[in-house]
């Protein structure tokens, strides 16, 4: 089970995709991902990718526990 910190991200980055929708941009969600997790750019980039490719193909990460599992698993557990 991913930690709160990643669940509250995951969750974010889902309610913008119910609304505007500013996270299909993948500098725009790189760059919340790098502010919230404190990390690098190209691991941010990186982990927006995988976001944004899943959007593509199976959607999995439409699911909050599947994205927060994913995001501690490329960025670590957060603040």
């Amino acid at each position: 089970m991913a930690s709160a910190f990643c669940t509250k991200v995951a969750e974010a980055i889902l309610a913008d995709r119910r609304g505007a929708d500013y996270y299909r941009d993948p500098e725009i969600l790189s760059g919340y991902l790098k502010g919230q997790f404190k990390t690098t750019t190209e691991a941010a980039r990186q982990a927006a990718e995988g976001i944004l490719q899943d959007r593509q193909g199976a959607d999995y990460y439409q699911d909050p526990e599947i994205l927060s599992g994913f995001l501690e698993g490329r960025l670590g557990p957060g603040q």
